[in-house]
């Protein structure tokens, strides 16, 4: 992949992010894996499904069954970057796609529920001087507007 086209799939996702909640941004990362799929960048594409199930929380039942299937589709990458294996490329496109589906799914339930708000947080970047100079602070509030 060129800079020119990674800088336009970068500035694309960027906008997407931003004030994205967990599952969108689970369904951004799937949609990511998928265009790098299609731009032949098996590697990052591996490496975004790594993240995927590197964020995953073990306490919940799911996280197990999502971690199996990331796994799958990790070695299906792997053939496709080692082998050449258009099959287990396109095997792992199709298993990413089935998952996006489901988020996506997810996503619309979660919405059409009267009263659920996500919890996207608010965060505020800054400047200022501090006894070295000056300082950067990030500071994210999930009170959604509401301080004590």
């Amino acid at each position: 992949m060129n800079n020119h086209d990674l800088n336009h799939l970068k500035k694309n996702y960027a906008r997407r992010v931003k004030g994205a909640g967990p599952v969108e941004l689970v369904v951004i990362s799937l949609d990511l894996a998928l265009d790098f799929i299609k731009r032949a960048d098996l590697p990052r594409a591996r490496q975004t499904v790594w993240r995927l199930a590197d964020a995953l929380d073990f306490k919940y039942e799911l996280s197990l069954n999502l971690y199996n299937i990331y796994v799958v589709i990790e070695k299906k990458l792997t053939a496709g970057i080692v082998d050449n294996d258009v099959p287990a490329v396109n095997d792992a496109k199709y298993l990413i796609q089935l998952l996006l589906d489901r988020w996506k799914d997810t996503a619309r339930a979660a919405s059409a529920i009267p009263g659920v708000r996500s919890r996207r947080p608010k965060v505020y970047t800054g400047l200022t001087y501090g006894p070295a100079g000056l300082c950067e602070y990030v500071e994210q509030d999930y009170s959604d507007g509401f301080k004590a």
